[in-house]
């Protein structure tokens, strides 16, 4: 029996982008979020720290490289939260408050 290993290619930086722009634009309703998340986009590069030699304050443009580089960390990515040398999340449809 052969089989044949599927590697998952990673969007590029301009479908994830394009993303970002659609998501920010059209947040989705409540009921539409996934009850966890199940993205094959996740690799392992979604887990490794692109930049471990940075162990300094983070600017604006090192926060979007990241969010990039690992494949959009957060969901969605609005410009209007970028700082200088922050980023402002916030909750989504659901949280846990304890």
């Amino acid at each position: 029996m052969n089989l044949e290993r599927t590697q998952i290619m990673p969007p590029s930086r301009s479908e994830l982008e394009e993303r970002d722009r659609r998501e920010a634009a059209e947040p989705p309703e409540d009921h539409s979020w996934p009850p966890k998340i199940d993205n094959p986009g996740l690799t392992n590069s979604f887990w490794r720290d692109p930049d471990p030699q940075n162990t300094a304050v983070l600017t604006a443009d090192r926060i979007r490289e990241y969010h990039y580089e690992v494949g959009r960390m957060i969901r969605p990515f609005q410009e209007a939260h970028l700082n200088p040398a922050s980023y402002d999340l916030t909750l989504g449809p659901r949280c846990l408050i304890d």
